[in-house]
């Protein structure tokens, strides 16, 4: 009953060494930042992207957040295809692909145990259009007062700005509230369940 027991040992243990000497070393890679490249006419260059969707070869390996560094299988070279990711309504709990921007995509040759810095260009999709840019260098669209309150109405104003002009309120405990409108609709926007983004640059400051 010994021999037998001994004999029966020795394929697993051969096994079991064969597994280890033939495991697989990733290559590292590593997102430090994302670019946004703007065009003509689509306003500022800010965007806050949370998260890169990254797919391999076409096949989804995980949502990272910006930045990280993660490791990634593969012997030779591999096709990268990464999706900007925002939080959607800037909640924390709904992470998603960003669907007005175009993935930016890469080849990368496969280098086990060694670590790849990649830095994602992103862009506005060639199909996106847009309603309205309003970046307050020349002009303010939203000077219809709602809130009834002259002292917290928009001024354009290169103090604290994001970029040359921005409109700027200051907002008092006696002077709460800020609410603001166009004069104007918009009558073409879709509906036919193609998403559509309002976005915004608010830098909020205390005094």
């Amino acid at each position: 009953m010994i021999l037998r027991s001994v004999f029966w040992l020795l394929p697993l243990i051969g096994w079991s060494c064969g597994k280890t000497e033939l495991a697989e070393i990733p290559t590292f890679i590593s997102i430090v930042t994302t670019e946004f490249a703007v065009g003509v006419g689509q306003g500022t260059d800010h965007q806050l992207i949370s998260e890169v969707w990254t797919y391999a070869d076409s096949q989804l390996i995980g949502a990272y957040a910006v930045p990280s560094q993660w490791p990634l299988l593969g012997q030779e070279r591999i096709r990268l295809d990464i999706f900007a990711g925002i939080r959607e309504n800037g909640q924390a709990t709904s992470p998603v692909v960003y669907p007005l921007l175009s993935a930016w995509s890469t080849d990368i040759a496969a280098r086990p145990g060694e670590t790849i810095t990649l830095s994602p260009v992103f862009s506005y999709a060639k199909t996106i259009r847009f309603a309205l840019v309003e970046d307050f260098e020349t002009s303010n669209s939203f000077r219809h007062d709602l809130a009834g309150d002259s002292l917290t109405m928009f001024s354009v104003s290169e103090i604290n700005a994001i970029e040359g002009k921005s409109a700027r309120a200051c907002l008092q405990q006696d002077h709460p509230n800020l609410e603001v409108a166009s004069n104007f609709s918009y009558s073409d926007l879709p509906a036919n369940g193609t998403p559509v983004f309002l976005e915004l640059s608010m830098p909020l400051t205390r005094h």
